[in-house]
């Protein structure tokens, strides 16, 4: 069973660390919140891609490369 708040949850967290985080930075700390996110079965933290931040989108498709679009 997976959360249905999980990619709002996560959208607010990629919004802030957009702003926080140094772009050097963001795509090795998405690909942490992305396995633990799924680790607690948040199912679908895909949602985020596209549009919150290019460095999620990195993170995303280096973890899920099959499903670049």
């Amino acid at each position: 069973m997976g959360w249905a708040s999980g990619s709002l949850l996560l959208g607010d967290i990629i919004l802030s660390t957009k702003k926080a985080i140094p772009k050097k930075y963001r795509k090795e700390y998405y690909k942490l919140l992305i396995t633990h996110f799924e680790y607690h079965d948040c199912d679908n933290v895909g949602e985020c891609v596209g549009f919150l931040d290019d460095e999620y989108n990195k993170a995303y498709y280096e973890l899920y490369p099959k499903e670049e679009e």
